[in-house]
């Protein structure tokens, strides 16, 4: 008698009721596309915080020189939740929010930055083609690897009461 009965209804209502079943799938995908943004912000937040008082490289995707220095905290960037990390750069003195690539510093890795050029760090890094990479302008020059050494060691980034224990300076620069 059930079945006979929602026969009856599927055949007046046909309409209403794939309607009604359409809005709670959409619903559902709704919550779940949330569900997996809340989860995805929350991923990049966790990878972020692990560069916080930490000595860090950021590459950015820019002409620019690269930003070293000490990873402050992570910040919010718009109310979408996205974050970035801000940094003290010790080659400049100010503090940045680093949206490219971002690093442990390692001695090995700052050595290996410098042995490529602007195009061979960004191809490589953001997997673009350098053959197909077109870079404009720098809106700052770009420094050298003695000029930022300089920089940091000037700016307190090897001998600060924050540097990580166990970490030499730069000793060998080839």
């Amino acid at each position: 008698m059930k079945k006979l009965l929602f026969k009856l209804f599927l055949k007046v209502f046909k309409k209403e009721y794939n309607a009604v079943v359409q809005s709670m799938i959409d619903l559902g995908i709704k919550n779940a596309g949330k569900a997996q943004l809340i989860r995805t912000r929350h991923t990049k937040r966790l990878e972020l915080e692990q560069f916080v008082s930490r000595r860090v490289i950021c590459i950015s995707n820019e002409n620019d020189n690269p930003v070293i220095g000490r990873g402050l905290c992570v910040q919010s960037l718009s109310q979408n939740g996205s974050v970035a990390l801000v940094v003290k750069d010790y080659v400049t003195g100010s503090n940045k929010i680093c949206l490219g690539k971002i690093y442990e510093y390692t001695t090995q890795r700052f050595i290996a930055i410098f042995k490529l050029n602007n195009c061979e760090v960004i191809s490589l890094l953001y997997r673009a083609s350098s053959s197909k990479w077109v870079l404009k302008e720098p809106i700052t020059t770009i420094l050298s690897k003695e000029d930022i050494i300089n920089r940091l060691n000037d700016n307190g980034f090897y001998t600060s009461i924050d540097s990580i224990p166990g970490r030499d300076r730069h000793q060998n620069y080839e």
